[in-house]
Order: C-alpha cells, then structure tokens, then sequence
C-alpha cells in the first residue's frame, strides 16, 4: 500500500477548502493516520472545522464526497441551509 502524507500529515492523501462552503476538508487513510477504521471502510472524508468524519469503501468514493462537506457534515449542512435562505 502507498504510504499518504499531505501538510505534514501521516495518512492524509489530501486537503481542500470546500468551494462549497469554506471549510477545511480532508482525505485520509485510516489506518495510516491513526483513525479507527475497520478493513471495509479505510478511507475517511474529514470536515478538519467540525470534526466530523465518514468512511468510505474506496478512495475513489471519498474522493466525491470530499468536495460537499454539508452532505455528510451537520454543522456544515446547517450553516449552507442558513446562507441559502
């Protein structure tokens, strides 16, 4: 397996401001990064303002959802629904 590391971070593949909403969000490797995963779900989209987290099954999976931090992320989910009305 690829070893990941990104901003000086053991198991980060990648980290993004979300268009979307402004916010920090991060691709890791569970196992690499020291987060508690099982061997299903390895990869974690990560809001880094909110601590929130949600597995994947493939990197190709987390990969989509790292740019839409208020579908998996409620605090983000909560401040784009206030924006929009």
């Amino acid at each position: 397996m690829k070893s990941y590391e990104f901003n000086s971070l053991a198991g980060c593949v990648i980290q993004r401001l979300s268009r979307e909403t402004g916010t920090l969000c991060g691709l890791y490797h569970g196992e690499q990064s020291g987060i508690e995963t099982d061997k299903i779900t390895p990869w974690l989209t990560v809001c880094e303002a909110h601590s929130t987290l949600v597995c994947h099954g493939t990197l190709a999976l987390a990969r989509r959802h790292l740019p839409f931090p208020s579908s998996w992320c409620d605090e983000c989910r909560t401040r784009t629904e206030q924006k929009d009305s």
